[in-house]
C-alpha cells in the first residue's frame, strides 16, 4: 500500500450532473487520512448530500492488534448510487458495515436494506488464522428493479464456518418466478456456468493439487476453462447490445476511444452531422461501457486485499511463518521467519545472517537448500522469534507416528493433539552433506515431549 497522508480534506460542493446521477446532486465532502499498510492506517470520509438526504461516510483505524471501521450509505430512491449501478427500480438504500475487534476475534456486521429487500450477515472473523464464523440471509418479495429481471419471492440463509482454505458452509437458496432479460434460455445458461464454478470450486477444496500435472490440477483447471467457455457463448447469444463482461480489452480499448472522442468535442461545434451523430454516439458508449470497467477495477481492488486476508493463506504460507533452513551438501540450517515473497517469476530474498549461515566460505553458487516453512506459525503480532516455535513444531513432528498426522502439523502451524505417539520416531530429510569428510545420506531431527 502506499504511504498516505491527508490532514484535511474539504470540499463545500461536489456537483454530481444528470448523465452521472440521474438528477442533479450537490455534495459537502470532509474528512482525514493516514494509510501506510493494513496494520497502520486511519481514515474518515464523510459525504452529505445537500438540499435533501444521503449520507455517505467511511470511518476506520486499524493497528498490528485491532481492525475497527465502519461504512455506512444512505440515500433516498432514485438515488445516485441507484442511478451509478443502473437498477432505477431498487428503492431506498441503506447499508451499514460494522467490523471491529481484535484481530483474532473481528466482529462482523453488515446490514442492507434496497426498497423491501434485505440481506444480513454476522459473525466473528480470524485473521491472524485465516478463519471465519459467518452466519448471512437474504429475503426479498416481488420486485422489478429493472426491467426484464423479477421475481415473486428470493429467501437465502446459510452459514460460513472454518478456516477459509477448507470451510464449512451450507446455504438454501429460493427463487419464485424469476425472470430475467433474454428470455428462459439465459437463465439454463447462467445456473450452467454456476455449476461449473461450484463444481471447480468443490474440486479445489478437496483434489490434491501436488503439481501442474497432477490429474486433479487437469480435471479442475477444466471445469474452471468450460465455464469460461459458457460465460464467452453466454456474451455472444444473449448479451449482444451490452458491453463484453469477459474480454475487458474490448471494453477498455472501446472506453478509450470514446473518452478521446468526448474530450475532443468539448468547447467545439460539430463541423456536420455526421460528426454531431459521431459525438452522440461516442457520449452514449461511454455511458454503457464505464459501469463494466467500473466492475472490473472493482473486483481487482477485492481481489488484491482478499490476497492480503485470505490469499496468502490459500498459498499455504504467510508474513510472519516460521521455517528451518537446511543446506543440502553441508547440513548447515537456520532458523528464518517469511518476510519476502517477491514478485512475478522471482523470489523474495533471503536475510544476511541467514546467508552467512548457510554459505559461509566463498563458494556460495549451485548449493542446494531444502526449507520446511509451517503455514499459520507466525506470532501476532508479527516478531522475530522463531526458536520457541519451532522447537515445538519440531517435537511434535518427530513424535508422529504417522505421515498424515505429520502433514497437519506442518500444513496448520500449531500444535494438535497426537495420538499413539511414537517416542522413537524421527523426520529423515535426504541430503548430499559431508561433515567431517563423512558423507552423510540423510539429517534426521529427533525430539522428545
Amino acid at each position: 500500500m502506499h504511504r498516505t497522508d491527508l490532514a484535511d480534506l474539504s470540499i463545500q460542493s461536489l456537483e454530481l450532473g444528470k448523465p452521472l446521477a440521474g438528477d442533479a446532486v450537490s455534495l459537502v465532502v470532509k474528512g482525514h487520512a493516514h494509510l501506510r499498510s493494513l496494520q497502520d492506517a486511519t481514515a474518515y470520509v464523510v459525504a452529505r448530500r445537500t438540499g435533501g438526504d444521503g449520507d455517505y461516510e467511511i470511518n476506520l483505524h486499524f493497528d498490528p492488534a485491532r481492525m475497527d471501521a465502519i461504512l455506512k450509505l444512505q440515500e433516498p430512491a432514485n438515488g445516485p448510487l441507484e442511478n451509478l449501478v443502473k437498477v432505477p427500480g431498487l428503492g431506498a438504500l441503506s447499508v451499514i458495515a460494522r467490523l471491529n475487534g481484535p484481530r483474532n476475534a473481528e466482529q462482523l456486521q453488515l446490514s442492507v436494506d434496497a426498497g423491501p429487500l434485505r440481506a444480513r450477515a454476522h459473525g466473528t472473523l480470524d485473521l491472524v488464522h485465516s478463519a471465519a464464523n459467518l452466519d448471512y440471509s437474504l429475503t426479498a418479495p416481488a420486485m422489478t428493479p429493472y426491467a426484464g429481471l423479477a421475481w415473486e419471492s428470493v429467501e437465502l440463509n446459510g452459514r460460513f464456518h472454518g478456516p477459509f482454505t477448507t470451510p464449512t458452509a451450507d446455504g438454501r437458496l429460493l427463487i419464485t418466478a424469476l425472470r430475467v432479460p433474454g428470455g428462459q434460455p439465459l437463465v439454463w445458461v447462467a445456473a450452467l456456468e454456476c455449476a461449473l464454478i461450484a463444481a471447480m470450486l468443490v474440486l479445489l477444496l478437496t483434489l490434491r493439487l501436488d503439481s501442474e500435472t497432477a490429474s486433479g490440477t487437469l480435471v479442475t483447471t477444466l471445469f474452471g476453462v468450460a465455464a469460461m467457455g459458457v460465460q464467452s457463448a453466454m456474451v455472444r447469444l444473449f448479451m449482444r447490445d451490452v458491453p463484453s463482461t469477459n474480454v475487458m480489452t474490448t471494453n477498455t480499448t472501446q472506453l478509450a476511444v470514446d473518452v478521446t472522442l468526448v474530450l475532443l468535442s468539448l468547447g467545439r461545434q460539430p463541423a456536420g452531422e455526421a460528426d454531431a451523430r459521431q459525438d452522440r454516439a461516442a457520449r452514449e458508449r461511454c455511458r454503457c461501457y464505464w459501469p463494466p470497467m467500473a466492475g472490473f477495477v472493482l473486483g481487482t481492488a477485492i481481489g488484491a486485499l482478499c490476497f492480503q486476508f485470505v490469499g496468502k493463506a490459500a498459498l499455504g504460507v504467510g508474513l510472519g511463518d516460521f521455517g528451518l533452513a537446511i543446506r543440502r551438501d553441508t547440513g548447515a540450517h537456520g532458523a528464518f521467519f517469511f518476510a519476502d515473497a517477491g514478485s512475478g517469476s522471482k523470489i523474495g530474498e533471503m536475510s544476511t545472517m541467514l546467508f552467512r549461515a548457510l554459505f559461509p566460505g566463498n563458494n556460495q553458487e549451485e548449493h542446494l537448500v531444502s526449507f520446511i516453512v509451517f503455514p499459520g506459525s507466525r506470532l501476532s503480532p508479527i516478531a522475530d522469534n522463531p526458536r520457541p516455535t519451532l522447537l515445538r513444531l519440531l517435537s511434535d513432528l518427530s513424535n508422529t507416528s504417522n505421515v498424515g498426522t505429520m502433514i497437519d502439523i506442518m500444513a496448520s502451524g500449531t500444535r494438535r493433539p497426537l495420538k499413539n505417539v511414537n517416542k522413537h520416531a524421527c523426520i529423515t530429510i535426504p541430503t548430499d552433506a559431508r561433515i567431517n569428510d563423512k558423507k552423510v545420506q540423510s539429517l534426521v531431527i529427533r525430539g522428545n515431549r
